[in-house]
Parts: structure tokens; sequence; C-alpha cells
């Protein structure tokens, strides 16, 4: 916060009819500063102009975000064309609600997992939005769980499980098959236990390990994750549910065809769910 010369930080109150309403809306966080920023003309997320008047720059110690989230087509997914227009259109409307003219709109494309950004910019925050909005489209569940959502709504996919849960009788199966792939996770969030001098628990991650098998060949597929990853992270345990699954979906794209699995069988019930969603784009 202090290299972005940015005070205190506010989320807010969200109208309740903001996802519907076409033509206006309001901003969802309000970045104060400690002086005053030197705010360039409205622009692109990844626009780099190289000189900029001093005539046309703004002075302002308030800035917003207005994130929105939409739902393209083939015909109709330019994401810079689409921040452009919304932030024009919704400036533009007295019923909008901004508290300041220095401030930009995200927008966030789930079908083609895309974003951009049009507004005004100040030149660290340029790049510290894009660099944070491109890791949130790649880590964060909820992105993830709504996407699901939607195409389940749109019948664009459809998740009907067949396959029973191993037992005592059918696991011998599972070494008959081909292409099959056993996912433990148990070990990927790990953590200490230190007990403090005023006696309080202290819980440290620590490093973890992924561990994908193939009973067909013998293979073991390791996937280390360091502890500095979980730094500024909150609720890991859920989080290391979707990092897994976004690690199995790497691996995947990253082995060859041959070795590409035709199923994957989970030792974590729990895992199924974060499993699913990141494996959309392999619905067989």
């Amino acid at each position: 916060m202090e290299l972005l010369d940015i005070l205190t930080i506010q989320k807010e109150l969200i109208h309740p009819r903001k996802s519907y309403k076409l033509n206006s809306s309001c901003a969802d966080i309000v970045f104060y500063s400690t002086s005053k920023w030197k705010i360039e003309p409205p622009s692109l997320l990844i626009d780099n102009p190289n000189y900029i008047s001093k005539k046309l720059m703004i002075f302002s110690d308030k800035f917003w975000l207005d994130i929105q989230l939409r739902w393209g087509d083939f015909d109709s997914h330019d994401i810079e064309r689409y921040s452009r227009t919304k932030f024009l259109e919704y400036t533009s409307d007295l019923q909008s609600i901004y508290p300041c003219i220095t401030g930009a709109i995200i927008s966030i494309d789930l079908a083609y997992n895309i974003f951009s950004g049009y507004g005004y910019w100040y030149k660290k925050f340029r790049l510290f939005i894009y660099k944070s909005v491109l890791t949130i489209i790649k880590i964060n569940p909820s992105l993830f769980i709504l996407r699901e959502r939607i195409r389940r709504s749109l019948q664009l996919f459809i998740y009907e499980p067949k396959e029973v849960f191993l037992n005592s009788e059918n696991y011998i199966s599972i070494f008959n098959k081909k292409g099959t792939w056993l996912l433990d996770d148990s070990c990927f969030y790990r953590v200490s236990l230190h007990q403090s001098v005023e006696g309080n628990v202290i819980i440290k991650p620590t490093n973890g390990v992924l561990f994908i098998f193939s009973p067909e060949n013998g293979k073991m597929f390791f996937r280390i994750i360091h502890k500095t990853f979980w730094q500024g992270h909150r609720r890991l345990s859920q989080l290391a549910k979707w990092k897994s699954a976004e690690e199995v979906v790497k691996l995947i794209n990253y082995v060859s065809q041959e070795q590409k699995p035709n199923e994957i069988i989970v030792l974590k019930k729990n895992m199924i769910q974060p499993l699913i969603a990141h494996m959309i784009d392999f619905p067989n």
C-alpha cells in the first residue's frame, strides 16, 4: 500500500440491483491516497502511453474500481471494447453512484476467462491491477464455481457421475484400466504447530506435495508447493483444494496425448467438486 501511496481501502455497499441494471452502476472499491495522485486520462488497462501532457493530468486523492462480470459469446467477446463502452455509458449516467470522476471499470469475461479494464490510471496502479486480476482469475475458486453454475444453467455442461465409489471389493479394478490417475492431496497443505511463550498455538504452513500415481505403469508425478505460496491468503484449507485441482489441469496440459488420463480417481471426497470445476474443458 505504501508503494502505491494508498492510505486506506474501502469496500462500498453494493446496490442489490446492480447485477441486472444495464444502464447504470456503482463503485465496488474506493482507494484513498496519502497525497494526491497524478491521474492519467482514460485509457485501456493494457495501454502504456509514453508521453502525457501535464495539461491532461488530473490530481485526485480518491480512486474507485467497478468490477463487471459478463458471459461473452462467439460474436461479441471483445472484452476491451466492452470495458470502454461500459465506462463511457456508466460514468455519463446520472443514476450511477461513483464517489469521484477518477476511477476505472474492470471487466471479466467468464466464458472466455479473459479480462480488461478502461478508465483513469496512474502509473504504479495500472501494473498492480493487471497483475492482481490476472492472479484472481487463475486461483479464485468463486469464479470457477460461478462459471460452472452458469454453464450448467445454460446446459453447456452436464455432470452425471456414473462411477461408484471405491471399496474393498472393486479397488482392484483400477489396476486393470488404462489411463487411470490416482490423486492424493493429503500432503498438499501441511502446517507446523508451535506454542508461543503466552501459551498460544501458532500455525505455520510448510512445504507440501501433490501426488499423482498411474497404476498402469507405476509412474508417480510430484508437484511441490512452497510454503511462501500461502502467504497473504486466507481460508488456506479451502484454497488448497482448488490449487490442487489447478495443478492437475496444468499437468494434463503438459503431458503428451498418450499420457493424458481417461479417468481420475481422488482419494478424498472433498476434492471432487474443485476438480470438476477445473476440468470443465475435459467433459469426458
